[in-house]
């Protein structure tokens, strides 16, 4: 139970980095999906649903929809992947490969999504 109380507070912690300093969302976003990855590997899956979604929930309130979808699109759908392959003892190169795979597929979903909403239309004249 400390375990994953130690993991809650340190994802939580760099969740709220990520969302309150824009400035230190890349370097917040990767201490906080290595924190994933370490809860993960320590905790059942039950556990890092929880810490997850607790997660998903503080950026969610602290940023509004549009930069929690923007967050999760980058870096947030990315690390969840990579964090439930490596609970479920996947080898490292497995875990990268599709942690790259969704970075690319949001990415590109996000950018395809933000290119053809109306507001885009709008700035591109």
């Amino acid at each position: 139970m400390t375990q994953f109380i130690r993991i809650a507070l340190w994802t939580s912690a760099f969740a709220v980095l990520m969302a309150v300093l824009p400035f230190f969302t890349l370097l917040a976003a990767i201490l906080w999906g290595s924190s994933l990855l370490i809860g993960a590997l320590r905790l059942d899956a039950r556990g890092l649903t929880v810490i997850i979604v607790l997660n998903v929930l503080i950026v969610s309130s602290l940023t509004g929809l549009n930069n929690t979808i923007t967050l999760m699109g980058f870096f947030i759908v990315p690390a969840v992947v990579m964090s439930w392959w490596a609970g479920q003892g996947r080898d490292y190169y497995y875990v990268q490969r599709w942690g790259v795979i969704s970075a690319v597929i949001g990415a590109s979903l996000l950018l395809g999504w933000l290119y053809y909403t109306p507001v885009a239309w709008v700035w591109s004249r």
